[in-house]
Order: structure tokens, then C-alpha cells, then sequence
């Protein structure tokens, strides 16, 4: 299975992570996409405006141009909230719950076409 990750600097998120998708996808016909909606156990008034439906308005145009993606939760307990504001762990942690989920989908889903 090929991996691969670009890097994009531009003033709207959208245009150039769909830039960067559609990049990746004429190297990699058959790519698959992900992205990450944190979910807050406690969610405050502000952190609807840093975490916004980013994630999913890539999905949308992403599957609109025929484009495989996905978009994962990324819970945040109150106790990792508060603990680790600043350092840097809930960037981390999301990471590691997420890249456990797709583990798990890609372990069942090698399973189901190897049978």
C-alpha cells in the first residue's frame, strides 16, 4: 500500500488541500483521502469557530470530483482537553486515536478481500 504526503501554503484551506488532492490522485489513481473532525466531549462557544466543518466541505468536493475520502471523529475527553492545552498532546493524541482506527479498517478490510 503507497503512502505519500504534500505540503501547501495558500490563503484558503479548501483550495489547496483540493489542489494537493487532485496532485496526489494522478500519481496514485486509486488514493484515498482522510481527513479529521475533532469532537469535543465539552465543547465551548469558541472552539466552534477553530474547529469548523472544514473537513467535511473537503469531502464534498472532494467526492464531487470523483475522489475517495473520509472523514474520521477525533474525540477529546474534558480530562485531555484541560490536560494537555498548549503542549501540544491533543494534535497528538487525535493523530494516534485515528491512525488506530484506520489500522483496524484496513486490517478487517485486507482480511475480507484475502478470504
Amino acid at each position: 500500500m503507497a503512502a505519500d504526503s504534500r505540503l501547501g501554503v495558500g490563503i484558503d484551506v479548501l483550495e489547496e488541500a483540493e489542489k494537493l488532492c487532485v496532485e496526489v490522485d494522478k500519481e496514485f489513481p486509486k488514493a484515498m483521502f482522510f481527513a479529521n473532525k475533532l469532537i469535543f466531549e465539552q465543547e465551548r462557544w469558541y472552539q466552534r469557530l477553530l474547529h469548523n466543518e472544514t473537513a467535511y466541505q473537503l469531502q464534498r468536493r472532494l467526492q464531487f470530483a470523483g475522489l475517495h475520502s473520509m472523514v474520521l471523529p477525533g474525540r477529546v475527553f474534558a480530562a485531555e482537553q484541560s490536560a494537555s492545552t498548549g503542549s501540544g498532546g491533543l494534535l497528538k493524541e487525535t493523530l494516534s486515536r485515528s491512525l488506530a482506527f484506520l489500522r483496524r479498517l484496513f486490517t478487517r478490510r485486507m482480511l475480507r478481500t484475502s478470504s
